[in-house]
This record gives structure tokens, sequence and C-alpha cells, in this order.
């Protein structure tokens, strides 16, 4: 007879070991900064012994800096998930704790993806953000985008999700994971600030030579002086919604990587573009 293993359930924990499990979130965000900050520090010595001292300064600057603003980044969510795991073992109503639970998760959600973002800045300052390359299908890429995204709007019923893929397939060779990542992070910025109207988005090949890929939003837009530092790191347009300001930055990092190069087209209450352009490439 085989014996049941009941699924694991993070919000379980979360309710039973408030403490412990920000000491253990704690503990592993301070293995992934010593290991940032190791190779940040590898670089500006680099960078002096180079004899550049203005780059060695700037990137020192950049390291306060990343770790002011990641400092707030994390007390936000861990906050949260502890003072609400208190709440929770006092609720007296089903809905209660239905509420408080949405708002752990939505939390907990928050800091798995801090954590990833710190994970691929490792990689990157470090020099060892790997590239794995196949054959795939891109509409078959976007139509598996969509589905992920489409249950995401549920909660923004005034939104709707376009999906421009065609039914012919559209093979390419190219790093399929790090480019789904790509349209991942446009995808939730367009979601965040896009309150009604639709999400678009697809991709298409150019010229014979260059595969062009978009997500296009009715939200409020850019303005121009805002996008001419969209990209950099930490940069957030709306302090109060939720995120790290890393993921356009690790997106322009992934398309240049791959040879291309990546953009914005906005305007301010009129939506947005994000668009990056990747070079057909062969096997060989």
């Amino acid at each position: 007879e085989s014996i049941g293993v009941s699924e694991f359930s993070l919000t379980d924990f979360i309710y039973a070991n408030p403490l412990q499990f920000m000491f253990i979130v704690m503990f592993v965000l301070s293995v992934l900064f010593t290991a940032l900050l190791l190779a940040i520090g590898a670089r500006m010595k680099a960078t002096v012994i180079q004899g550049n001292l203005k780059r060695a300064e700037a990137a020192n600057l950049a390291k306060s800096e990343f770790l002011s603003r990641m400092s707030h980044e994390i007390r936000t969510p861990m906050n949260a998930i502890v003072g609400f795991s208190s709440l929770l073992a006092t609720a007296s109503s089903e809905e209660e704790k239905n509420m408080y639970t949405d708002i752990i998760n939505q939390n907990s959600d928050r800091l798995l993806q801090l954590i990833s973002d710190i994970l691929d800045l490792s990689q990157i300052e470090a020099g060892s953000f790997d590239f794995h390359y196949s054959k795939f299908n891109a509409n078959d890429l976007l139509r598996e985008l969509y589905a992920l995204f489409n249950i995401r709007l549920v909660e923004k019923p005034e939104v709707t999700l376009v999906c421009e893929a065609d039914l012919t397939e559209l093979t390419i060779y190219s790093e399929r994971q790090r480019i789904m990542q790509v349209f991942m992070n446009l995808l939730t910025n367009a979601m965040k600030f896009t309150q009604n109207g639709e999400i678009c988005f697809g991709c298409r090949v150019r010229d014979g030579k260059e595969l062009y890929c978009y997500v296009r939003d009715s939200g409020i837009g850019i303005s121009s002086e805002e996008q001419s530092k969209i990209f950099s790191r930490f940069t957030k347009l709306d302090r109060e919604v939720p995120g790290t300001g890393l993921g356009l930055t690790l997106s322009q990092t992934v398309v240049e990587k791959l040879g291309g190069k990546i953009g914005v087209r906005s305007q301010q209450g009129e939506g947005s573009t994000f668009w990056f352009v990747l070079p057909l490439t062969s096997e060989s």
C-alpha cells in the first residue's frame, strides 16, 4: 500500500512558524547579498587596476544604492508576512482568514521574485550568466505565455490580453527560457500599469534576418524623461507599485547578450510599447 505524502504549503509553514520563516529568508538573502557584493567588489577592483577611478567610484556608489534599496524591498514583504501570520492565528472568520492568507501569498511571491532577481543580478556581475540555445517554435512560446498571464488577469476584468501568434510554425534557434523571461518581465509590467483596455503581445520576422518582439499596452504611459532612464537599475515609475526595479535591467542584459537591442515607445496617458529585436541565427 502506498503512503500518501501531504503537499507542502508555504502558507501553513509561515502560519505555524513565522519567526523561523523570517530567519530562513534572511539567511538565504544574506548569502545572496554576499555573493553579489563579492562580484561587484571584484569588478570594482579590476576597474581600479585598469586605472579607471571614476568608474570604480560609480560602481561603489551603485553598491551603496543597491544595499539601501534592497533593505527596503526586503523589509516590506517580510513585515507583511510576519504581521499577517500573527493576525491569521487570531482570525475569527473564514473570510478574514482568506484575506490574510491572500496577503501572505502575495508577499511570499514578491519575496521569491526578489530572490530570483538577485540571483540573476549576481550571475550578471560574476560574468556567469549562462545561455542554452535550442530550436523552438516562437508561436508556441507566445501561446504558453498567453495561458499563464490570462489567468492572472482574472482580477482585472476590464483588461483584455491579446496574443498575436500565427497558427503557422515560426521555428527559430535561440535561448527559449531567456526570451520567455524577457516577455514575462514586460507583460508583468504592462499588467501593473494597465487598469483598462488591452495588453497585446507577439513577435514576427522582419527583413528575413531578425525577430521583432513586442508588448503593447493601453496603460498610463511613460514620460520622455522617464523613458531615458527606464532601463537603469532600481528605476520604478511608481513607488507604490510592488517590484524591485530590476526587471527591465535584467531584460536589457539578456537581449544584449543575445546580440539584440531593446527599447520603448510611449506617450504619457496613451500607453506604451516595449520591444526587443533579436538576430536570427543558425545552429552553426
